[in-house]
């Protein structure tokens, strides 16, 4: 009989233990845990939320545990198919001029945990947001309404142009996108947790414990007019602009190099000015040694011409009969 008793006890103790329930969170979770024992109710039970890394604790006997993610999450609209929607995909919407741009964006965001728990009770447990699929199609149904009316909304703001060259705008030169991306951050922390009824959502810096919920990050990867021929036409201009440039540059180094060789010749021209002047003030005052000379020559009776003629080589040589010079021979 006792041993009897002793393996119903046994068996009571193991059915025991199997039914106890225990949390584990990972860094990067957060967990829920609800009453499932026969006496309990279905609501939330302990100190909910279960925060990341918690080790394992002991819930109770028969009690359900939710997991849920707590690290940032990234929503992304890409036309290679590499986004949540798996397959081309991006956000259509006009510029303020017109044209229909195409936008490529990417989010970043995180659950609030501390409300973690009541946010999968009012709607996470509907999408079972704990799996992924179940994820995917509770942002489709409501974040993506939320953005693609957030970049319809910047879109309208802009000129095509504006938009797909990222321009700067405004005094502090601040460009379009980085107006569009913190503008449309805002937005969609604000519609969201509003068309949630609750601060269930924050941008990535948000800490546990904060009441400041900071915006969304957004980031536009591409931002691109529908209609081809615009951005071809404008490729056109700005390669007949850059052409035209060449030229300009061209023809100034064409310029500075008439204007040096001018430069140069005016340098010879006042160098070869120089030495004509040179040559015409030597020639001044050969003239005046000549005089000088001629008329001591005279003085003595000698022919100054026949002298200089002598003295250049004109003549070969003369002789003097004692009262003036004699020409004997012509040098020709």
């Amino acid at each position: 009989m006792n041993k009897m008793k002793t393996f119903m006890g046994l068996m009571a103790l193991a059915l025991f233990a199997a039914g106890c329930s225990y949390a584990n969170t990972e860094p990067t979770e957060f967990a829920c845990a609800y009453g499932g024992g026969p006496f309990e109710s279905k609501a939330q039970k302990g100190d909910n939320p279960i925060p990341p890394s918690s080790g394992r604790q002991f819930i109770g006997v028969g009690d359900s545990i939710v997991y849920l993610r707590s690290d940032v999450r990234n929503y992304v609209v890409s036309k290679a198919g590499s986004g949540d929607r798996a397959t081309i995909d991006f956000i259509k919407s006009p510029a303020s001029d017109g044209p229909e741009i195409e936008w490529e964006v990417s989010i970043k965001y995180r659950i609030n945990t501390d409300n973690g728990c009541t946010f999968w009770d009012e709607h996470g447990n509907r999408f079972d947001v704990d799996t992924d699929e179940g994820w995917r199609n509770f942002l489709e149904v409501n974040l993506r309404p939320i953005l693609d009316a957030g970049i319809k909304s910047q879109s309208n703001l802009y000129e095509w142009e504006d938009i797909w060259r990222n321009r700067p705008i405004g005094e502090d030169g601040e460009r379009t996108w980085d107006v569009i991306q913190d503008d449309l951050g805002e937005t969609l922390v604000t519609e969201l947790n509003r068309s949630l009824s609750g601060s269930y959502f924050c941008g990535p810096s948000w800490e546990a414990g904060s009441d400041d919920c900071p915006p969304f990050e957004v980031l536009i990867s591409s931002a691109t007019p529908e209609n081809e021929s615009l951005t071809n036409r404008y490729s056109d201009i700005q390669a007949e602009q850059a052409e035209t440039e060449k030229q300009r540059e061209i023809k100034a180094r064409e310029l500075e190099a008439v204007e040096l060789d001018a430069d140069t010749d005016l340098a010879e021209a006042e160098a070869q000015l120089g030495v004509s002047e040179i040559n015409r003030q030597k020639a001044i005052i050969d003239a005046e040694a000549d005089a000088a000379l001629c008329e001591q020559l005279a003085s003595i009776g000698v022919d100054c011409t026949m002298y200089l003629a002598a003295e250049n080589g004109s003549i070969e040589f003369w002789v003097t009969d004692g009262e003036g010079p004699v020409i004997t021979r012509d040098a020709g």
